[in-house]
């Protein structure tokens, strides 16, 4: 199940990803989505290579019903946090801001963090095969035919 969560007017998404050891390389691993602000709100993970180093990929996907054009969404402060065993003991990251849009509806980092680290067991990111992978954002704006509704509202699927 994807957990909505809000706190003081920010978006907090966390999902509990399973089969960490049998990612494939490349292959985007997403949540069920919510709707949020009228949006569709994703979190995706991958397995990637960067830099010749395989690391853990972190990412937000937004999307709209209406058409790739008609539509912009303005998100302010997103926060990734891997949480280890408990939700008080995660590595956070933070990205400012980012306009996601019909033609780049998602943004994230393509290495949180190295894949050595985290599946080594004495660090604490996996347990029981999954890992839980937290955003935090702010919507500041949307364009398009629908906007952005209240903060507050949201649907989980």
């Amino acid at each position: 199940i994807i957990q909505f969560l809000g706190a003081g007017g920010d978006c907090v998404l966390r999902y509990r990803f399973d089969g960490v050891s049998s990612f494939e390389m490349g292959k985007p691993e997403l949540s069920p989505h919510i709707m949020y602000a009228n949006m569709i709100w994703k979190i995706g993970v991958s397995k990637k290579d960067v830099k010749d180093k395989t690391c853990l990929a972190v990412y937000l996907h937004c999307n709209s019903e209406e058409a790739a054009a008609a539509w912009t969404c303005k998100v302010k402060q997103i926060h990734y946090n891997l949480h280890k065993h408990t939700l008080q003991d995660h590595q956070e990251m933070l990205i400012e801001s980012k306009e996601l849009n019909g033609e780049e509806s998602s943004w994230g980092s393509r290495s949180v963090k190295l894949w050595s680290e985290l599946i080594d067991k004495k660090n604490g990111y996996v347990e029981d095969d999954a890992i839980l992978v937290e955003i935090r954002f702010k919507v500041m704006s949307c364009t398009g035919s629908l906007k952005c509704l209240g903060i507050h509202e949201k649907i989980i699927r």
